[in-house]
């Protein structure tokens, strides 16, 4: 898996590349790092201010400390869809950790992906 972190690299002619090495490409959905610009998953308007702060914690812990919202997990479905529809093995991690919303946010995603799919 390879995770790119500017929008130059979402092209065709990457994607073809790594398709003949077997890689998977990892979207990355981090507010502030104009990562918006490369994936169709938009950033967060209320997290984004509390993930960069000067008053950040001693161990960076409040960058990963956001709870999607029901619309905004969502978002990830139509992306979930074409991925099964082209069957391409898709993978969806969590790391917005510190208050356990990383656990919550993957079991109602999870959920409303089985409610997508009956």
């Amino acid at each position: 898996m390879i995770e790119f972190r500017h929008k130059e690299w979402i092209r065709e002619s990457v994607f073809e590349g790594l398709e003949k090495k077997k890689a998977g490409i990892v979207f990355c959905d981090m507010p502030m790092c104009h990562l918006a610009q490369m994936s169709i998953i938009s950033t967060h308007a209320n997290g984004a201010k509390a993930t960069y702060t000067e008053g950040e914690s001693p161990n960076g812990s409040t960058r990963y400390c956001y709870d999607y919202s029901e619309n905004e997990l969502a978002q990830f479905i139509p992306i979930i869809k074409a991925a099964g529809r082209e069957g391409k093995k898709l993978q969806v991690y969590f790391n917005n950790h510190p208050n356990g919303s990383g656990a919550k946010n993957g079991l109602k995603l999870k959920e409303m992906v089985a409610e997508d799919f009956l």
